[in-house]
């Protein structure tokens, strides 16, 4: 009986430390999507901040890919911000990799657009960009 007792105890106490882990990897993904939708809100004050923003997540898609021809999804609303840092994102990914500097098609499909009050449930990007290599988009 008392190895059952010793049993229980142990996977309560595994699934408190799983509980724990969880909330705080949901507290962590939180705080960074308030700390995004705080930079987007405030672009008008301090855009450059914003478009470094997307400038290094362009550059390390591109590291992380390593393809030599990419797709790139943003916002609509970022679609302006984005074409502005795409060429120095090109060219820091091609000094960092010591390649050329990739082809990066921007589709015409857009991510959605940022979180609304008017339904909090719907699918909506707080901001950034998706990349994906062309191999897979034919």
């Amino acid at each position: 009986m008392a190895e059952r007792e010793y049993s229980m105890q142990l996977k309560a106490s595994r699934i408190k430390v799983l509980q724990a882990q969880d909330d705080l990897v949901t507290a962590m993904r939180e705080d960074a999507s308030k700390d995004l939708l705080n930079v987007i809100h405030h672009h008008f004050k301090h855009q450059h901040n914003y478009e470094a923003l997307l400038k290094s997540l362009i550059v390390q898609g591109l590291l992380r890919l390593k393809e030599p021809s990419v797709l790139l999804r943003c916002r609509k609303e970022d679609l302006h911000k984005m074409e502005s840092v795409l060429h120095s994102a090109k060219e820091e990914y091609a000094a960092k990799a010591h390649v050329h500097k990739p082809e990066i098609i921007v589709d015409h499909i857009h991510l959605p657009s940022a979180p609304s009050s008017d339904d909090p449930h719907a699918l909506s990007y707080s901001g950034g960009v998706v990349l994906a290599s062309t191999e897979y988009f034919c």
